[in-house]
């Protein structure tokens, strides 16, 4: 019996460190920037040059950011104050949305909801957005044309 105990071991072992090598094998890699998985570059995206970006190419021209300043809250959260003006001569409705980011620049998952602001022609809306995480330092704030 121990015979037939040692023979089964020695055969699950013998088994376990072959089967690694039969599982193996060598493959070439493809040449750079070719196969599947090819990397590609992408282009630089307007949040990464600017901190307040238009989603439609409509609003372009039409709003102005009039004033905007940062400060921290007593809580340590950063406050920012943005003075959004409606250049023309109707009015409109316009969704804003602020991204807080750390102060490497990097996503915070501090992100508001979309905020409705209505304008009459030719006038000025004061907004005000604090952030959630005190981690926040930097922002981008996003604008869209409202439905």
């Amino acid at each position: 019996m121990s015979c037939i105990a040692n023979w089964s071991f020695a055969v699950s072992l013998l088994c376990a460190l072959a089967l690694p090598c039969a599982c193996t094998r060598v493959v070439d890699l493809p040449a750079r920037g070719e196969g599947a998985y090819a990397a590609r570059s992408t282009p630089e995206y307007a949040e990464d040059r600017h901190t307040f970006v238009h989603y439609d190419p409509e609003l372009v021209g039409k709003l102005s950011i009039d004033h905007h300043a940062a400060d921290r809250d007593e809580n340590g959260r950063l406050v920012l104050q943005i003075e959004v003006r409606n250049r023309t001569s109707y009015a409109q409705a316009v969704d804003l949305q602020v991204a807080f980011k750390d102060n490497h620049g990097m996503d915070i998952n501090d992100t508001t909801a979309w905020q409705r602001l209505t304008f009459e022609p030719n006038a000025s809306l004061a907004h005000t957005v604090r952030s959630v995480d005190g981690r926040a330092a930097a922002y981008i704030v996003r604008f869209r044309a409202g439905s």
